[in-house]
């Protein structure tokens, strides 16, 4: 029995060219010249996901796996190799990485801190357009696959209305999945693990599992990564 593709599966099917576009060793010597070389063993973390301020990294050899997850469940992405970089809009900006990163065997990398990707896309105008295309897709298909990875949002119209949280999310362009208590029958499930009742509605879980009840929109923000002046 055949089972219909996910909105990631479809949307990087349709434009992968775009979205995981290969570099050729004219545009990595070019890149190079902005970041540092650099030799990682296999099994090596590039990046956790939640965690800010995260380098890019160019292949040059090897491959690497990227996985994305929820307090629930974890989807690989998939494995990616020679010519190939990490990031999305979202690492320019110095915000949350939205999924984690390591290498599957030994690579060489080029690494490009973030003042060294801002500097390159000002800089390089092929190239910009190039990541920046690959980056924006790459955030617009996370966040239309709302199960694969993200924040899980709880509300009901009965007793807390989740629209505002969910709006604030969206603004920021952050993956989310959303749960109503009074409609999905799995939600009270989930609530129920989580340690969430009707009263801590709305409710938000961390892709890492930390549970905000009744949280604000500066409480979220801290918790995701997305407050300008939160650097940890």
């Amino acid at each position: 029995m055949s089972t219909s593709p996910t909105p990631l599966e479809s949307l990087t099917h349709n434009r992968h060219e775009q979205i995981f576009p290969m570099l050729t060793q004219e545009q990595m010597q070019v890149i190079e010249r902005y970041g540092d070389r650099r030799r990682l063993p296999a099994g090596h973390v590039l990046f956790q996901q939640g965690q800010r301020h995260i380098d890019t990294f160019i292949i040059v050899s090897g491959s690497i796996q990227v996985e994305r997850s929820t307090a629930i469940r974890s989807r690989i992405i998939g494995t990616f190799g020679a010519g190939m970089f990490t990031g999305d809009i979202g690492t320019l900006a110095g915000r949350a990485a939205v999924a984690a990163a390591r290498t599957l065997t030994e690579c060489d990398m080029i690494v490009l801190d973030e003042e060294a990707l801002r500097t390159l896309v000002i800089s390089e105008a092929d190239l910009s357009e190039l990541i920046m295309r690959a980056y924006i897709l790459r955030r617009v298909a996370f966040i239309e696959d709302r199960e694969g990875g993200g924040v899980i949002v709880f509300g009901s119209a009965q007793t807390g209305n989740a629209l505002g949280l969910r709006e604030f999310l969206a603004r920021n362009a952050h993956p989310a999945a959303y749960f109503d208590a009074d409609q999905h029958g799995v939600a009270a499930e989930l609530m129920a693990r989580f340690d969430i009742g009707a009263a801590d509605l709305p409710a938000v879980v961390t892709p890492g599992g930390i549970v905000l009840k009744k949280p604000s929109n500066r409480a979220l923000a801290d918790a995701l990564g997305l407050s300008p002046d939160n650097l940890g």
